[in-house]
């Protein structure tokens, strides 16, 4: 899972500016991930965890409610708050 910010102009920007979380789920069902995102002074500011249930991602944000996106590389794309759910199929 990658999560690069909504502002690629700058490498020191506010990574919790509208990140889009790139996910590579494997196959198998089961698969979890977490990456740690920090603010500005390197400290961490929110976790994201997603996790594989069947055919469907689940994100969970903790530390933020501001909105961020979820997709996978050549499929779906869905954005919100707190949980995202992301059809695979």
């Amino acid at each position: 899972m990658l999560p690069p910010a909504g502002d690629d102009s700058r490498p020191d920007g506010d990574w919790l500016d509208a990140p889009e979380l790139l996910v590579h789920p494997p196959a198998a069902p089961g698969y979890t991930a977490e990456v740690t995102v920090p603010d500005t002074a390197g400290l961490p500011a929110a976790t994201f965890r997603v996790r594989r249930d069947g055919d469907v991602l689940r994100v969970t944000a903790t530390g933020t409610d501001r909105p961020f996106a979820v997709r996978v590389p050549g499929g779906a794309r869905a954005t919100g708050t707190g949980e995202v759910t992301l059809p695979l199929g």
